[in-house]
């Protein structure tokens, strides 16, 4: 994390910045220079990440208030998890999207980040006022999913959403955040090690997130539920 930064974007924020700089052991400045990447811009209301090298680029913020939610029938990740499932593990929370939209389902969920720029962004939104009625289904911890998943309770599935190729995601939003993410926090070179574990651990099923045409993380999925862009493959490991 030594390419980032902490910058408060309003006096009144100075404060909080200077707290937050300090627990992720990471620079205070007031103005960023050309040595830095990225830098989480602290307010009073929200924290964001901004990518210096995506210029004319709005900062990334974690917003559980917004999320689209499917019609129904059409949600294929809720399809892809089970009817019958209620606790998961999101071994690779990200921005928290999916962990927010399954929470929200009434599933309760344990968001696993391994980077702690984006864990403090995730535990942040957890406490916006906008998120109090998902705090009793949610929680985020900073940790490397492949220890986390050993120390924790099992749970009837865990979810899995390595990072796609670029060359495979479509709208410039996607590959703005898929680009920042990967600055953040690497290639998931790990992610046949994580899909091992998960299949040891999860009682009930592993769910792995992938572009449509990507080969399979691992060996053949039991089951899986596409859509037009993405495709979730599900292993069962309950029967095993």
């Amino acid at each position: 994390m030594s390419n980032t930064v902490v910058q408060p974007v309003q006096d009144q924020a100075i404060i909080r910045a200077t707290e937050i700089a300090e627990r992720l052991d990471l620079p205070l400045v007031t103005q960023v220079d050309a040595d830095q990447r990225f830098v989480l811009e602290v307010s009073v209301e929200r924290l964001a990440i901004r990518d210096l090298r995506q210029v004319r680029t709005l900062p990334v913020q974690v917003m559980c208030s917004h999320l689209r939610r499917p019609s129904r029938g059409r949600d294929l990740l809720a399809r892809a998890i089970g009817r019958t499932n209620k606790t998961i593990i999101d071994a690779t929370a990200g921005f928290g999207r999916d962990a927010f939209h399954l929470a929200s389902l009434d599933r309760r969920v344990t968001g696993i980040e391994r980077s702690p720029v984006l864990a403090e962004l995730l535990i942040a939104e957890l406490n916006q006022p906008t998120a109090e009625a998902l705090r009793k289904s949610i929680r985020f911890i900073c940790a490397d999913s492949r220890v986390a998943i050993e120390q924790l309770p099992r749970s009837d599935v865990i979810y899995l959403d390595p990072m796609f190729p670029q060359k495979t995601i479509n709208s410039a939003a996607a590959r703005k955040e898929a680009t920042l993410l990967r600055g953040l926090v690497g290639d998931d070179r790990d992610a046949d090690e994580l899909w091992n574990l998960a299949c040891i651990h999860a009682r009930q099923r592993v769910v792995v997130k992938r572009s449509r045409y990507a080969p399979a993380l691992g060996c053949v999925p039991d089951l899986t539920v596409s859509g037009r862009v993405v495709r979730y493959d599900i292993y069962l490991t309950g029967k095993r």
